[in-house]
């Protein structure tokens, strides 16, 4: 299976980033229908070919990575900061150095207004 980015990217076992640019509610659906294909193998964008033993770990660590960026960002709403300061928070809390190697922090800001966008849109705060 060819994993695109909304269902995950592998930085290195046992750290995945979410990646959820459009609708929580569908990537969720996305992670299920994945799960469900049992696939033998999974491609990983920037990581590559998963083995076989890791592909439940892997959809795992997905899921927990989209619940921790959802709880994160359902704090920084509940305190009521503007955007910006939502995006300053979860660059803060996101970000490292050594991801540059794959993507400039310009275009993780980018993405990352887009994940808090996507996972506001379902919150009732």
């Amino acid at each position: 299976m060819f994993a695109s980015e909304s269902t995950g990217v592998l930085e290195s076992p046992g750290v995945i980033h979410a990646a959820v640019l459009k609708n929580c509610r569908d990537s969720k659906k996305s992670l299920e229908k994945c799960r469900k294909y049992k696939a033998k193998r999974i491609v990983s964008p920037h990581y590559g070919i998963i083995p076989g033993y890791y592909n439940q770990e892997y959809w795992d660590l997905y899921e927990k990575a989209m619940e921790h960026e959802e709880m994160f960002i359902k704090g920084l709403r509940e305190k009521g900061l503007p955007a910006e300061d939502m995006l300053n928070e979860y660059t803060k809390h996101f970000w490292r150095e050594d991801r540059a190697k794959e993507q400039p922090i310009e275009a993780f800001r980018i993405n990352a207004a887009r994940i808090i966008m996507a996972y506001s849109e379902n919150m009732d705060i």
